[in-house]
C-alpha cells in the first residue's frame, strides 16, 4: 500500500500500531523472533503522561523520579494491565538509572526506561506495540525523531466484527467508526509529518504472503529477517499478559490465510452494509472492494425510532 522509503538507522526504535483486532499482536510475535529487537507489549502511557512533564521536572529529585514511575504503575494500559506490566525490570534499577542520568527531559526518561528494560532482556534494540498509539503518531514522532512507525491495516469489515465479538462495541456501526478513525489518524500522520519513517502493510498480505511481506517490513525497519519469524507460534510467549489470553489464541497457531477477509464467508449482509456505510470511503482508499450492499429501509426506520425515543426514555430513568 505504501512504497519503500529511506528509513533511519539500524538502532531506530520501532513503534507498531494499528486499530485493535487488526493483527498487531501477530506481527509483533513474528518480528520478536529477531534476537536484536524486543517490542514491549502495550505500554499506553507515553503520550498521555507527557502532559505531566512539568510535574516530573528534570528528574533530579527522588520525588520527581518516583512520581513518574508511580504514574506508569498506575496507568491503565488495558483493562487488565498497567503501563508497567510490559517491563520485566526492577523499578529500583530504573530509578537508579534515572538518578544517574539526571537532569533529563520526559522524553529522555521514557527512552531510558525502554533502554534499561531492553538491556535486562539482552535486546540491542527496543520497540513498542501499542494499538492505541495509532492516534498519537504526531506526538510520538516529535518525541522520538529517530523512530520508525509500522502501521498494520486489516479490512474494516473483519475488524468491526472482531471488535463486537470481543465485547468492545455493541454494534458493528460503532466498531466501524473506531476502525475508520484509527486508520485515518495514522495515515494522515504518516503523510503529514513522518516521511521516511512510516511503514504500512495489509494484514491480508501478512497472512497470505507472510514470507514476502515480512521480508519487506524487515528491510524497511532494518530488522534482521529470520526464517524463525514464520514459526512464531513455537516461540516463548510468556510476555503476553495472561489476562488477555483469549484475545491472543491465534498467536499460538501457524499463520492462517483463511483469516484474510473472513467476513465474506461469515458476516451478515446487513453488517457488511453497515460497515461500508460508515467507512466505505476509507475502505476504497485502501483498495478494498465494496459490495455495494445497502442497509434495508426497515432497519433504518427502526433505528430512527430508537434514536427518537432515547431522550424520552432518559427523562423517566
Amino acid at each position: 500500500m505504501t512504497p519503500s522509503h529511506d528509513l533511519p538507522g539500524d538502532d531506530a526504535p520501532v513503534f507498531l500500531v494499528g486499530c485493535d483486532r487488526s493483527g498487531t499482536t501477530l506481527l509483533r510475535q513474528m518480528l520478536m523472533q529477531s534476537p536484536d529487537l524486543h517490542l514491549f507489549h502495550e505500554t499506553g502511557f507515553v503520550p498521555v503522561l507527557a502532559e505531566r512533564a512539568r510535574e516530573y521536572g528534570s528528574f533530579d529529585t527522588a520525588r520527581q523520579r518516583w512520581s513518574f514511575l508511580r504514574d506508569i504503575q498506575r496507568f491503565p494500559a488495558t483493562t487488565k494491565t498497567t503501563g508497567w506490566t510490559p517491563f520485566s525490570v526492577d523499578i529500583e534499577v530504573v530509578e537508579a538509572a534515572l538518578k544517574e542520568a539526571a537532569p533529563v527531559t520526559y522524553t529522555e526518561a521514557c527512552r531510558l526506561l525502554y533502554r534499561t528494560a531492553a538491556d535486562a532482556l539482552d535486546a540491542p534494540r527496543w520497540g513498542d506495540k501499542t494499538p492505541a498509539y495509532v492516534h498519537h503518531l504526531p506526538r510520538l514522532g516529535e518525541m522520538f525523531p529517530e523512530a520508525i512507525f509500522v502501521h498494520i491495516i486489516r479490512d474494516g469489515r473483519d475488524v468491526a466484527r472482531s471488535l463486537v465479538a470481543a465485547g468492545w462495541h455493541a454494534t458493528v456501526r460503532e466498531a466501524a467508526k473506531r476502525w475508520r478513525d484509527a486508520v485515518s489518524a495514522a495515515r494522515q500522520a504518516g503523510a503529514a509529518g513522518l516521511h521516511g519513517r512510516y511503514v504500512e502493510l495489509a494484514f491480508e498480505d501478512l497472512v497470505t504472503k507472510p514470507g514476502a511481506t515480512l521480508e519487506r517490513i524487515c528491510r524497511e525497519t532494518h530488522v534482521d529477517d529470520r526464517a524463525a519469524m514464520l514459526d512464531f507460534q513455537e516461540a516463548d510467549q510468556t510476555d503476553l499478559p495472561d489476562g488477555h489470553a483469549d484475545l491472543y489464541a491465534n498467536t499460538r497457531r501457524p499463520v492462517d490465510a483463511t483469516r484474510a477477509q473472513s467476513w465474506r464467508r461469515e458476516a451478515a449482509r446487513t453488517d457488511i452494509a453497515d460497515v461500508e456505510e460508515i467507512a466505505g470511503d476509507v475502505l476504497q482508499a485502501l483498495g478494498y472492494e465494496l459490495t455495494g450492499y445497502r442497509v434495508p429501509p426497515h432497519r433504518r426506520i427502526a433505528r430512527s425510532m430508537v434514536e427518537a425515543a432515547r431522550p424520552v426514555v432518559r427523562r423517566f430513568l
